[in-house]
């Protein structure tokens, strides 16, 4: 049976609400990219690899050639890898502070999701937020992702037989209400997802999410609308991923530019005109054309609401990685660097409304931080690490007071 939504009431008063300005809501809003479990191969990562414990377990003469360890003309790194002497020396040659384990899953060695997954929803959880947007999350860990964060998802627009619902055990009470969209059906196939708490913010009118999926079959972007419980003010909150390239195409925009703006299209072509809270990995930096794309199409950047000296550099940190984008944190104020490999690319945006008040939550402590000891990034401490972030992202969280305009 469909639950009743708390902020299902008449278009009359909602219209007084917006028109009047009436309703201040507070949220804390919380965006992250999570690594998919998939995607986290130690050929991509070699620096988060825990040297120590993995020497001490047997893999016979895996490590001996890229033959032995299954690297072939067919894998999407082998071009890269392939240059390196060993595995061995690649892997685990350097010195560097590698904390995760490894563990071989369909014939490809990637860090331990029992290791990862604990240390993901830790890092949501200990800032209890509102309205969170999440990246990169498998159709097969999306239950994990219920269970931990006490949650109930439904999967939209399925493409298969898949269940239509995924959630937490529906016999306990859950904080969470979801949405969920993959690029494709596979278990390990990875997608996006919009969660909120249920106590704080309900479906607009019990509106359902929509996907949109970008003409060019890369991305996708979630959108839910939603309202505050308490003021019953409207709003849409919007999730996307862009495609990873930010370098531009000889003769033609790059694929997240033309994402970018068909997400534009769609938004401005809903018929409920509503303020709209976007959170999501653009794959871009500040200076890239699709995250210029949304400005010019009147979203403004939360974080640069903030004094400058609490802005983020970077959100990101891979130092080294057989991949022809690297995201080096240390390289934040080099723009001929960052024009190509950007690290900051997690965003929230907001449009049609109006910030009252505006801080920043701070991601980068630690996982056992208490605010004092910041994450300086440096040619040891790539992300992933499970001291600092599980995934190769840090996640990024706000406190907002908004009002319509």
């Amino acid at each position: 049976m469909e639950e009743t939504s708390p902020c299902k009431e008449s278009h009359t008063t909602q219209e007084a609400t917006m028109e009047n300005g009436a309703g201040t809501v507070h949220l804390k809003i919380f965006q992250f990219n999570t690594l998919a479990k998939h995607l986290a191969e130690v050929i991509q990562f070699p620096y988060a690899i825990d040297v120590e414990r993995e020497k001490l377990v047997d893999r016979g003469t895996l490590y001996d050639s890229w033959e032995n360890y299954g690297i072939t003309d067919k894998h999407w790194l082998y071009e890269q890898v392939a240059k390196e002497a060993t595995p061995s020396e690649y892997l685990l040659g350097h010195d560097e502070v590698g904390t995760l384990s490894v563990h071989q899953s369909e014939g490809k060695y990637i860090y331990s999701w029992a290791d990862r997954l604990p240390q993901l929803i830790k890092q949501i959880k200990k800032h209890d937020p509102d309205l969170l947007f999440l990246q990169e999350v498998e159709v097969g860990t999306v239950e994990d992702f219920a269970k931990g964060l006490g949650a109930r998802i439904r999967t939209v627009e399925s493409m298969s037989s898949l269940a239509p619902v995924t959630a937490s055990d529906q016999s306990i009470s859950h904080t969470y209400d979801g949405i969920f969209a993959s690029r494709a059906d596979k278990a390990t196939s990875d997608g996006i997802m919009i969660l909120w708490n249920r106590n704080v913010l309900g479906a607009y009118r019990n509106q359902q999410g929509e996907v949109l999926r970008y003409t060019d079959g890369q991305k996708l972007a979630l959108i839910q609308p939603l309202c505050s419980v308490e003021s019953s003010v409207p709003f849409l909150s919007v999730t996307t991923h862009l495609h990873w390239n930010p370098v531009p195409r000889p003769g033609q925009p790059t694929l997240q530019e033309t994402e970018a703006e068909e997400l534009v299209s769609k938004l401005k072509g809903r018929e409920d005109v509503l303020p709209i809270i976007l959170g999501g990995d653009l794959n871009c930096g500040l200076q890239n054309s699709a995250y210029k794309n949304l400005l010019d199409a009147g979203f403004e950047n939360v974080d640069l609401m903030m004094p400058e000296e609490k802005r983020r550099r970077f959100t990101m940190h891979v130092p080294r990685a057989p991949v022809p984008k690297l995201t080096d944190a240390r390289c934040w104020d080099q723009m001929s660097v960052i024009e190509k490999h950007p690290v900051l690319s997690d965003y929230i945006l907001v449009s049609g409304m109006h910030i009252r008040t505006v801080d920043v939550l701070r991601t980068d402590v630690g996982m056992d931080g208490e605010g004092t000891a910041f994450y300086i990034p440096s040619a040891v401490n790539g992300l992933p690490n499970k001291n600092w972030s599980a995934s190769d992202h840090f996640p990024i969280a706000y406190t907002i007071a908004m009002s319509c305009l």
